[in-house]
């Protein structure tokens, strides 16, 4: 199964999957983490992002999606759990990975986190560990409303005022009754 913890910048996404993982804590769930996997293989890409102009940032880099996406066939073939938390904020990564997810014959559980524009800004802004917060500002708006123009079937979880382990709590439950309780 993969469990796709999809949201815009500052919502809490990484914070989040990594407490199901803590969570859940049997040893069958993995944590596949787009920005870091961008990081590892940002040098590989840069010339098709310059030579071909095939996006800059991680949601609208074909190749870098593409590569996501091979990564994530190789999840599908195992018995565990994936987490994957990454912003579906953009026509690229809505055809190359939600796409991918949603039409594969695999357990595919998407939720998208929620939250009052004002309250991502804050996060953004008070997170001294985020890289790059000019951009998450910048693309603040534009992605909440791409999520609320797209993926009515998502499950979405508003994080207002709530802790980041209440917000994992939630989305476990949320999947045991789904998927393990049929």
């Amino acid at each position: 199964m993969i469990i796709l913890i999809n949201g815009t910048y500052g919502v809490g996404k990484s914070s989040v999957s990594k407490e199901i993982q803590r969570q859940i804590e049997n040893g069958k769930v993995r944590l596949f983490d787009p920005d870091g996997f961008y990081q590892d293989i940002k040098k590989e890409i840069f010339y098709d992002i310059i030579l071909n102009g095939r996006g800059v940032n991680p949601q609208n880099n074909i190749s870098f999606l593409n590569r996501v996406k091979k990564e994530l066939k190789v999840f599908m073939n195992k018995e565990i759990m994936c987490i994957v938390p990454m912003a579906v904020t953009t026509k690229e990564s809505l055809e190359i990975i939600w796409k991918y997810l949603y039409t594969n014959e695999k357990e595919f559980c998407h939720f998208i986190l929620d939250a009052d524009e004002s309250a991502i800004t804050e996060r953004i802004v008070s997170d001294i560990e985020r890289k790059q917060k000019e951009l998450a500002l910048d693309e603040l708006h534009s992605n909440v409303i791409f999520l609320k123009s797209n993926f009515e079937d998502a499950i979405r979880i508003d994080t207002n005022h709530k802790k980041v382990e209440e917000v994992a709590h939630e989305i476990i439950h949320i999947i045991k009754l789904k998927y393990f309780m049929k």
